[in-house]
């Protein structure tokens, strides 16, 4: 019987670049962030936290709306911001 992976390559990836950022501290605060549709999932838990970065002394967070047109992602910016 084939064995499969627990998680999905994509999610093991983005598991790894948290894991080796240089920005650890900012994932974790982004743990806080909270879908505003679902409060009780964070922006990481439904895997639109994508990446996190520091350049040029200003911190880049890039997300991907869960689908097209995603009424929350305006909220989410906000809350990502504070």
């Amino acid at each position: 019987m084939e064995e499969l992976p627990v998680t999905s390559r994509e999610c093991a990836e983005l598991q790894h670049k948290r894991a080796v950022s240089e920005v650890s501290e900012l994932w974790d605060l982004l743990d806080q962030v909270r879908d505003p549709e679902l409060p009780v999932l964070s922006l990481w838990d439904l895997g639109v936290l994508r990446d996190v970065q520091r350049v040029s002394g200003r911190v880049v967070v890039t997300i991907t709306p869960t689908y097209s047109g995603c009424p929350a992602l305006e909220t989410m910016r906000g809350d990502i911001e504070r």
